[in-house]
């Protein structure tokens, strides 16, 4: 699928996804709305889920949409199918909102700095809002293997009532042979309730360590502002291994 653009469109109680891509090169999708999906899982406002490791998600970009009221996850990227000989993954959202959906955003990769896909996503001026648990997951993702970024992007009012969560979450494997991380916040703000960490990592027994968490975050909370920058020793401090 080539040279795909979706524009002004609303999807409305979906029974499975607002939309599924699961190959794409050069897809824009711009203005749109994705809101009420509920039936079978996943249930997410968009899914971005390839099947085989042929299958490419090159250059796929989202301006300027919604999604909504999802019963599963704002915006879903499951991607452990792509590996190392797969085209390079190319992401970027602009000026995106998930707003009342079960998690904000969620990204699951393969764990290996061998293996794992190659390629970066870019997150630019995108809100997470008021979702049932954490406003953003990664799952295995290696340090050292497909950046992410997140620059000027707000997680508000998310797991508020579930404290054992944290806006922000990292998640190991069982079996994971690279650390997990590899994500730089720029001029990032969480606008949390809860008294608690921003960040927390969920190791599953892999026994790695989170690292290259690097960038700012702002924390606010009952009128107060908290800047941290983060480095290595803050995540170990947060986080001991």
């Amino acid at each position: 699928n080539k040279n795909v653009h979706i524009k002004d469109v609303v999807c409305v109680e979906n029974y499975r996804q607002g939309i599924s891509v699961i190959s794409a090169e050069n897809l824009l999708i711009e203005n749109t709305v994705m809101r009420d999906t509920w039936g079978t899982a996943p249930q997410a406002g968009i899914d971005f889920e390839p099947n085989e490791p042929s299958e490419r998600l090159v250059n796929c970009v989202m301006r300027n949409c919604v999604s909504e009221n999802n019963r599963g996850d704002g915006y879903d990227f499951y991607i452990p199918t792509v590996n190392a000989e797969s085209a390079r993954v190319s992401v970027r959202f602009e000026n995106c909102v998930s707003r009342g959906c079960l998690r904000g955003l969620v990204i699951t990769t393969g764990n290996d700095d061998h293996a794992a896909v190659k390629g970066k996503m870019d997150f630019i001026n995108c809100r997470f809002e008021g979702s049932e648990q954490c406003g953003i997951i990664i799952n295995q993702k290696p340090a050292n293997r497909c950046p992410l970024s997140f620059v000027n992007c707000e997680i508000s009012d998310t797991a508020v009532r579930q404290p054992s969560q944290t806006p922000i979450m990292f998640t190991s494997g069982s079996n994971d042979p690279e650390s997990n991380g590899g994500v730089k916040f720029r001029n990032c703000t969480v606008k949390d309730p809860v008294d608690r960490l921003p960040i927390s990592y969920l190791d599953m027994g892999s026994g790695l360590a989170l690292s290259v968490v690097t960038g700012s975050l702002t924390v606010e909370r009952n009128n107060r502002r908290s800047v941290y920058k983060l480095d290595q020793k803050l995540i170990d401090t947060w986080m001991p291994h």
